[in-house]
């Protein structure tokens, strides 16, 4: 047999093995949570005064559920001006709602609502600049 091939642990896997170790994740929680559906965008604002803007193309493709693999998405970036106008899709039905402490549940127009969107994740898919 082979040598497995490496993979560098996810986001997730990483928090879980600082936990079991005792150790802090030094992720800063939100503060405040949006959606706004006109202009297609998700918005953080964390506790360390860093926002984060998201377009809902971007997290519908970095969705977490088995199904969509959206682990492959390493970052989403801020939308720009003209974002709104090149975009796949038009979300007009989203629903957003906490998980617990743990992130957020996003319900989409296509009826998908498999995955939860770890805060740690959110934070790793648009650092602080």
């Amino acid at each position: 047999m082979g040598a497995l091939p490496t993979r560098r642990p996810t986001p997730a896997c990483r928090a879980f093995l600082l936990l079991a170790r005792g150790l802090a994740v030094d992720i800063p929680p939100p503060e405040r949570v949006s959606l706004d559906v006109k202009m297609q965008r998700l918005n953080i604002e964390w506790a360390d005064g860093h926002a984060s803007v998201f377009p809902l193309d971007g997290l519908r493709e970095a969705c977490p559920c088995a199904e969509c693999e959206g682990k492959k998405v390493e970052r989403i970036p801020k939308p720009g001006v003209l974002h709104i106008f090149r975009q796949k899709n038009r979300w007009k039905n989203v629903r957003i709602e906490k998980a617990g402490s743990v992130g957020l549940r996003i319900t989409w127009d296509d009826g998908h609502r498999g995955g939860i969107y770890r805060w740690d994740r959110l934070r790793e898919l648009q650092p602080a600049e």
